[in-house]
């Protein structure tokens, strides 16, 4: 493995650019120079979210119809039921919960560009490490079009 400046389990950073990683291999990399445009700003969390929201929202569709249909049973029916049969219901419900929380939550972002590829990767384990001022410092001696959105511009300002 390399020697990053900056390393997070999606990515590292060098003097030759920023590489992708996936179990502390690169897979991809960004060299310096053939990166056209570098923004750093909110965003998604994870790279899937519109397909983990549409997940979790069925999850929950799931669980709450479970949960109609056990509260019917119980109302109108007649006979018995299992009690493990309670339980299942709710299963669904925290899965899709967990899904829709994770799919809308919003982080610090980098977006790379350059001629043909576009990547986004999550900084919010570096800004949770206290590191990201000295991040956007190390890209903006680095590279000349680091764009860095206003909220993101008052934080770095600030340290």
């Amino acid at each position: 493995m390399a020697d990053y400046a900056f390393h997070t389990d999606e990515f590292g950073i060098d003097d030759t650019g920023i590489h992708l990683l996936r179990n502390r291999f690169r897979y991809q990399s960004f060299r310096y120079e053939e990166i056209r445009q570098m923004h750093v700003g909110e965003g998604p969390d994870i790279q899937n979210w519109a397909v983990v929201l549409a997940f979790g929202v069925a999850l929950l569709a799931a669980g709450l119809w479970g949960c109609y249909a056990l509260y019917w049973f119980f109302t109108q029916g007649e006979g018995s039921i299992d009690y493990r049969l309670v339980v299942v219901p709710f299963f669904p419900l925290v899965l899709g919960v967990l899904a829709v929380v994770s799919a809308l939550r919003r982080t610090v972002v980098l977006e790379i560009q350059d001629h043909h590829r576009k990547r986004r990767v999550s900084l919010r384990e570096v800004e949770r490490n206290g590191r990201l001022p000295q991040l956007l410092t190390y890209l903006a001696n680095r590279h000349e079009t680091l764009d860095v959105a206003p909220a993101v511009h008052r934080c770095w300002q600030e340290a």
